[in-house]
């Protein structure tokens, strides 16, 4: 379709008259229309979005517990920072340094979450770390990798 627009016998430009670019236009509709309509995975569309867009656009609502990649922090306690591939919303979540080295995670790849718990968030006071009952942080339990 995009070399019959750029090169081909009906290619469309701007210095055509008016009657001539409808004329084009009429025609590569109809190729357009003649085209099998082709379905790209989730996954796959979630991935090329990310690669290109730097976040995943459109939105899955069937893919409830699956995540999208943005960034990966593996210093300390790793932390990742996750879309929804259901509702576009994005977090951070942390997970344990044993279960990171045992499946590791990339920026770009996509999770389901299996499990996940919500724990005290920790501030150092005189050197101490001590729990905050105010703030909580999200930690990965569980989670697979979607190939």
């Amino acid at each position: 379709m995009y070399r019959e627009f750029r090169e081909g016998e009906s290619h469309f430009s701007k210095a055509h008259i008016p009657k001539t670019r409808e004329a084009r236009l009429r025609v590569l509709r109809g190729i357009e229309r003649s085209l099998p309509e082709e379905t790209i995975p989730p996954h796959e569309q979630a991935r090329f979005e990310i690669d290109h867009c730097g976040t995943p656009v459109s939105l899955f609502p069937k893919l409830k517990s699956e995540y999208a990649v943005l960034e990966v922090d593996e210093r300390y306690s790793p932390k990742v920072k996750l879309c929804s591939l259901s509702t576009g919303h994005t977090g951070v979540m942390k997970l344990k340094k044993a279960l990171f080295q045992a499946k590791p995670i990339a920026e770009g790849a996509i999770l389901r979450l299996i499990s996940w718990d919500r724990r005290p968030a920790y501030q150092f006071i005189d050197g101490k770390a001590r729990p905050r009952s105010d703030m909580f942080d999200l930690w990965i339990t569980d989670y697979e990798l979607i190939p």
